[in-house]
């Protein structure tokens, strides 16, 4: 039975990662298997021994099919100390957290006008790398990209109006860049870009009850407000871009926030163990609900995620036991895994057609709790809880579902490692 189990949980990884994997030019690539065919740069051991890297844009690799090179996977070339200089084609639009981190050998680079992201500690500990040039004219820098990059002098945009939701210590440990700090109104802001509003970067006293953000500010600061448990409001002014990871983090009176509509990026539990929120509207210039966004909200009653989002991370609500209705748009592609567990979801209302989203990773781990979906014939049509009897299974699968729900969090903590509190199956 182990054995068969074992098989089971590896067939069904294995079926969900497949991509053809090939290598042209000595570096590695995952190719789709349908239109548009697209390829992503994976990590190989042969890396240890690169000096240079050059990714191609549009190439050839298999007979009769043209790729187009997207995306620079996560931990890509990460600790490849001898990489000296890597050529990035202007077709990739992300690039992965912990990409190039540790290339202590790397000297310069250059990031493309065709990226969009740059991912989470990208290029932190590369100790040599002295100048970055960043052509985008609109990029998220998410936290800590080049942390710890002690040789480094200079960012230099090469469009001197780029729009950049610059996440959290983007630039900590990088003790020759010279960052300038200003302290005004209760807190301290960094300097970015000519702007030496750009970041939040703290607040002075966690004894705040209201505070008035620079109306020059594009991010809130990772941390920047956390556990400022007496903050009961807070007006997020026009421009911001970004909200970082923890920002609000246990700022536990906080009951209601005004997002503005330049919004882009609530970054890792932005509000999480906010207990008393009870009112948010995100605007639909948000892509991505990151997780534990709301987590552990408890006065959340209900929340419309606008149009125009296009993902809910894993956990994104997990435990917001209060949370009871929910809207979800058309633009939706993915919904994580927890992503809404340990909710009280009693009404959903739903579109004719997602983007790209399995209709059922809606409800997984909520189905105990829905008794009301609002959409139509197409959605029902769609969605196999529908297909084999919404009622029935609920009744017949009670227990079911929560074993499997078990079983599934035991494989996710074994085979990714699980962060916080177990989700509550409900």
């Amino acid at each position: 039975m182990k054995k068969l189990l074992f098989l089971f949980i590896a067939f069904t990884l294995a079926a969900q990662a497949w991509a053809e994997k090939v290598e042209f030019g000595g570096i590695y690539y995952e190719l789709s298997s349908s239109e548009p065919y697209t390829a992503t740069v994976v990590r190989d051991d042969s890396y240890a021994n690169l000096t240079s890297v050059n990714i191609q844009g549009v190439f050839t690799p298999v007979a009769g099919k043209t790729y187009t090179t997207t995306e620079i996977e996560a931990w890509t070339f990460g600790g490849c100390t001898n990489i000296t200089s890597i050529t990035i084609p202007n077709t990739v639009t992300k690039i992965g957290d912990y990409a190039f981190n540790g290339c202590t050998g790397l000297t310069s680079v250059v990031i493309p006008s065709s990226v969009k992201y740059l991912g989470m500690q990208a290029f932190i500990t590369c100790t040599s790398l002295q100048q970055v040039t960043v052509e985008s004219s609109d990029i998220t820098i998410a936290e800590s990209v080049f942390e710890s990059c002690t040789s480094l002098t200079a960012v230099n945009f090469t469009n001197a109006n780029a729009k950049v939701a610059l996440g959290g210590n983007v630039f900590a440990g990088c003790t020759n860049m010279g960052i300038n700090y200003t302290e005004e109104g209760g807190a301290t802001y960094m300097e970015f870009l000519g702007n030496k509003y750009f970041q939040l970067y703290r607040v002075d006293s966690k004894d705040i009850t209201t505070f008035e953000i620079n109306n020059n500010c594009k991010s809130i600061g990772d941390y920047a407000f956390e556990y400022c448990e007496n903050l009961t409001h807070i007006n997020i002014p026009n421009g911001v871009l970004l909200i970082g990871q923890h920002a609000f983090l246990g700022c536990s009176n906080l009951e209601q926030v005004a997002c503005p509509s330049t919004l882009e990026t609530i970054a890792y539990e932005a509000f999480s163990h906010c207990s008393a929120l009870s009112e948010i509207e995100i605007p639909s210039s948000v892509k991505k609900i990151e997780g534990y966004s709301f987590g552990y909200c408890d006065n959340l009653k209900q929340i419309v995620i606008p149009e125009g989002v296009e993902e809910i991370e894993d956990r994104a609500f997990c435990n917001s036991y209060g949370l009871e209705k929910i809207t979800l748009p058309s633009t939706l592609t993915r919904v994580g895994y927890f992503g809404l567990v340990g909710t009280g979801i009693k009404e959903i209302t739903m579109p004719s057609q997602f983007a790209g989203a399995d209709v059922d990773d809606v409800f997984r781990y909520i189905y105990e709790t829905v008794e009301t979906v609002i959409c139509d014939a197409a959605s029902k049509e769609a969605c196999s809880w529908w297909r084999e009897g919404f009622t029935k299974r609920l009744s017949n699968n009670h227990i079911l579902g929560s074993l499997f729900f078990m079983l599934q969090v035991l494989i996710w903590h074994h085979f990714q490692g699980f962060e916080g509190t177990t989700p509550n199956a409900r």
